[in-house]
């Protein structure tokens, strides 16, 4: 059990700008408790279920003249990641395959952020197997602010042990499901590498965490065996539109008018 409730926060800022490769103590201490605390979050995904993945490629058929007579979804070669197009990403490091899937296919769609009038493929994948994973999905959403009351935030009351313990889990959880960019660097995918290594070592299959995109049913699953899921069906697909919904985060400001 995690005992101060700024562990995660304090792992992530090391790892990402300090002791990297060669964890110092306190890091090493934060995924001991960690590898003993994941087996309580140990889910099935039953062998036979479907899940999506979505890939910014199809295939066209051509006719006599050079016309496009046909437009299919990706070969099942593209659907699968290789290993020299193995990027950096929440659960692995460049050159280390993972499979990435999702719920649903609007949250296939959204995570790999297409335009408005590109065309991507959807592909549905099957299960091989029964699948040990790590559900890291409890916690989206929420922070410490939801767990703890100001008088425990500015110390004037101590934080219990099993309070401390969901707010970094909720930390953890929203790692995992904070969107990637493309310009994004190593360093901020570090943290969540390192515990999904963890979990691999445990002997799971993969982990399942909550998308930033497709509502309340939105997860994702990533998976580090591509040989557990087959392609069965894949289609082209056209983004037809792309919906964006912001609200004012603060106070603005203004240059005074002279």
């Amino acid at each position: 059990m995690f005992t101060d409730y700024r562990a995660y926060w304090n792992f992530s800022n090391r790892v990402r700008n300090s002791n990297r490769y060669t964890l110092d103590d306190s890091s090493l201490e934060f995924v001991r408790v960690f590898r003993e605390s994941v087996h309580e979050r140990e889910e099935t995904i039953r062998g036979g279920s479907k899940l999506v993945r979505a890939v910014r490629d199809y295939q066209e058929t051509y006719g006599e003249y050079g016309e496009v007579t046909n437009i299919t979804g990706a070969s099942e070669e593209r659907i699968l990641p290789k290993r020299q197009f193995a990027f950096d990403g929440r659960a692995n490091p460049s050159g280390v395959v993972t499979l990435y899937l999702a719920s649903s296919k609007k949250t296939a769609v959204s995570e790999v952020r297409p335009w408005v009038g590109e065309t991507i493929s959807i592909a549905w994948l099957a299960i091989v197997r029964d699948l040990r994973i790590v559900n890291l999905s409890i916690g989206h959403g929420k922070n410490i602010f939801s767990e703890l009351t100001m008088s425990e935030l500015t110390g004037d009351a101590p934080i219990s042990h099993e309070k401390a313990n969901r707010c970094v889990w909720n930390d953890i959880d929203s790692a995992f499901s904070k969107p990637t960019t493309r310009t994004d660097t190593g360093a901020e995918y570090a943290p969540t590498q390192i515990l999904a290594e963890a979990v691999k070592c445990e002997g799971f299959d993969g982990i399942v965490y909550k998308s930033s995109f497709g509502g309340e049913h939105g997860y994702n699953v990533a998976l580090f065996n591509v040989d557990d899921a087959k392609v069965e069906r894949c289609n082209a697909f056209s983004i037809d539109d792309i919906e964006i919904s912001f609200s004012q985060a603060g106070n603005p400001w203004a240059k005074r008018q002279v």
